[in-house]
């Protein structure tokens, strides 16, 4: 009689969700914004460590390069106060921010495809 040994390459076995780095990946994201801005709004506060691959850093120094300095300006008097008192002022800046961010994770989604043919949130 033969002994049956579980080899670590036996094909009847499966690995653990996690285990394989592309595997939340899809062929053919159909992110939505909100999706988007909610994995954005995770790292930001410290509860995921990348989206689309990228970190803190890389997009808190991507949108400060692409934001115009009186848009900027709403964004910090927002975050500084928790409102403002030129709500036009503060919501415009806080509207590009969101856009900006928006436009960055469409442009490494569309790489990522071209180069992978996948996509990661």
């Amino acid at each position: 009689m033969v002994a049956l040994t579980v080899l670590p390459d036996d094909p009847a076995r499966t690995a653990d969700h996690g285990y394989f780095p592309g595997e939340a990946a899809v062929r053919d994201p159909n992110f939505s914004d909100t999706d988007i801005l909610v994995a954005l709004r995770d790292m930001f506060a410290g509860k995921r460590e990348t989206v689309l691959g990228q970190n803190l850093e890389w997009w808190s120094e991507s949108f400060q390069c692409d934001m115009p300095p009186e848009k900027a300006a709403g964004v910090v008097v927002a975050a500084f106060w928790g409102e403002c008192h030129s709500p036009d002022r503060c919501d415009d800046g806080i509207e590009t921010l969101r856009l900006l961010l928006l436009l960055r994770a469409r442009i490494l989604i569309a790489k990522s495809l071209r180069d992978t043919g996948k996509a990661v949130l």
